[in-house]
């Protein structure tokens, strides 16, 4: 494994461009009263540099590759084989990794199918000639390649493929971000809404009412009977069973309802959960809140989707 820092110059310019902070703290203290000091500018931390695995199993090809990168800002390293690049993989996390097709033991399309299933967000590039097109195309169209580069480059071309590649990175990392506060938004969202399902539910007692508030409620919700029976089955709900388009009210519901969600249903009549209970439909995961209507022994459902 081989460290390869970027230009140093770079690194002499940025630090000169901001005041040692030591000295300016020591002007405060030193500068008699009255006397106009220089001004304080905090030092802000730099932001990471993009890592870059560089791996090929001839040493020329490497010091080539990493001369022609040095001034790209990159912190990059090095690997000989595919064994070497996933044992640095496991202990410094990568943004790209830029694999050699043809190495011993392990070819580059197995290398990246490797850090594909075990580092998702990584994203994995090919060097190759074009007699291996064929091998990498298949990898290529099974997700596990972001790019391919032949053999041998253009310098600008490659240059401009590999900012390629980091830029996609920070589009991923972004698109989870994004995809995890959505998801805080939806769970909330969620969570508002049940709590005023449950206020109305603890005012409506009967079932024609519950059949006129809730039939256009934004929550697939279906209403069973004591004769287990439908008496509401919600717009979201036939929007989420498509196989529910033809049940009708006061249709039984064994006659109509998924096995899964018979069995669910009969769990909640024999033992009330004190929690929602998870379910797996038609390849969805569910989470079923059940409701009693203590007039007539009949239940609401609300189905709140998981995945």
């Amino acid at each position: 494994m081989t460290f390869i820092p970027h230009s140093p110059k770079k690194e002499q310019s940025v630090a000169a461009s901001y005041p040692s902070y030591n000295a300016t703290v020591e002007q405060l203290f030193t500068t008699p009263r009255g006397v106009p000091t220089a001004s304080v500018v905090p030092i802000h931390p730099q932001p990471e540099k993009n890592r870059l695995l560089l791996v090929d199993d001839e040493h020329n090809v490497l010091k080539a590759l990493a001369r022609m990168l040095r001034n790209e800002g990159y912190d990059i390293i090095t690997a000989s084989s595919g064994e070497e690049a996933l044992q640095i993989l496991e202990t410094h996390p990568m943004d790209v990794v830029i694999s050699d097709q043809r190495m011993p033991h392990m070819t580059g399309t197995e290398l990246l199918a490797k850090v594909h299933q075990r580092y998702p967000d990584t994203v994995r590039m090919v060097l190759s000639g074009y007699a291996d097109i064929d091998s990498i195309l298949g990898a290529i169209n099974y997700g596990h390649i972001y790019k391919f580069q032949t053999k041998p480059w253009d310098e600008t071309q490659l240059k401009a493929v590999i900012s390629e590649c980091f830029t996609h990175h920070s589009y991923l990392q972004e698109r989870k971000v994004l995809a995890k506060a959505l998801q805080e938004e939806n769970k909330s969202l969620m969570n508002n809404t049940q709590h005023l399902f449950q206020f109305m539910v603890s005012r409506l007692q009967r079932t024609d009412m519950c059949q006129d508030v809730f039939q256009d409620f934004p929550l697939p919700i279906m209403g069973i009977d004591a004769n287990q029976r439908l008496f509401l089955l919600s717009e979201m709900t036939h929007l989420l069973f498509p196989s529910l388009e033809s049940a009708g009210v006061m249709e039984h519901i064994q006659d109509c309802l998924p096995s899964a969600l018979l069995e669910a249903y009969e769990k909640i009549l024999h033992n009330p959960p004190l929690e929602p209970m998870a379910l797996s439909v038609n390849g969805m995961d569910l989470r079923i809140h059940s409701y009693r209507l203590c007039a007539n022994n009949s239940h609401l459902l609300l189905l709140e989707i998981v995945s």
